[in-house]
């Protein structure tokens, strides 16, 4: 990793600050004796509860590519990066002329159509060759997040339908909606209207 993070006393829950590997080689080549604290950055801290767009928005504000998350007692839950949170509302980057990736949308053996929830909204047009308005007129980038959005209580095993297509809540990780079997409703064929007995060509 090219961040790490500092502790006191060989704590978890005392992070003073995190080093950035760039600067541990050029202090090296400099003055490879001095302490750590020569070169340990500022960590911000956020709450478990804060939205990952809430705290983007505040890495950008305050020029930091690192946050710590503490629980409700100040202990420590983990460190999010900057990289962490780019993943997760826009999928894994890829070139623009790529096909859709393999590794978020899977047709198993069964046939059925795997949708990770980190699938772009634009990706998943893309792959069904399908405009959906529901999804040109939100902010949200993934279909996890749009799903999380807008039906927040769905669980396990539950569908909702959407712009012609049935999506089912296959698996949730971590709190975050991260498979959906996918499949196109089939349109109800209109029925004809039937034929009069009558002709009109009495005479």
């Amino acid at each position: 990793p090219s961040r790490l993070p500092v502790v006191r006393d060989n704590n978890k829950d005392d992070i003073v600050g995190y080093i950035y590997s760039y600067d541990i080689v050029q202090q090296s080549q400099i003055d490879k004796n001095v302490p750590v604290t020569r070169i340990i950055r500022t960590i911000i801290t956020v709450p478990e509860s804060m939205p990952i767009q809430d705290i983007l928005h505040l890495m950008i504000k305050k020029h930091t590519p690192i946050v710590l998350v503490v629980d409700e007692y100040g202990g420590t839950s983990g460190i999010v990066t900057d990289k962490d949170i780019y993943e997760e509302l826009f999928g894994t980057v890829k070139d623009e002329i790529d096909d859709v990736s393999d590794d978020y949308i899977i047709k198993d053996k069964e046939g059925n159509i795997r949708v990770s929830g980190k699938t772009t909204l634009y990706d998943f047009e893309r792959y069904f060759q399908t405009n959906l308005k529901s999804f040109e007129d939100s902010d949200i980038i993934t279909i996890g997040g749009y799903m999380m959005e807008h039906y927040p209580d769905l669980k396990k095993d539950e569908t909702v339908e959407l712009g012609g297509f049935e999506f089912k809540l296959d698996s949730i990780e971590q709190g975050f909606m991260r498979w959906f079997i996918v499949k196109p409703i089939p349109k109800k064929k209109e029925a004809k209207p039937e034929k009069s007995d009558q002709s009109d060509d009495k005479k």
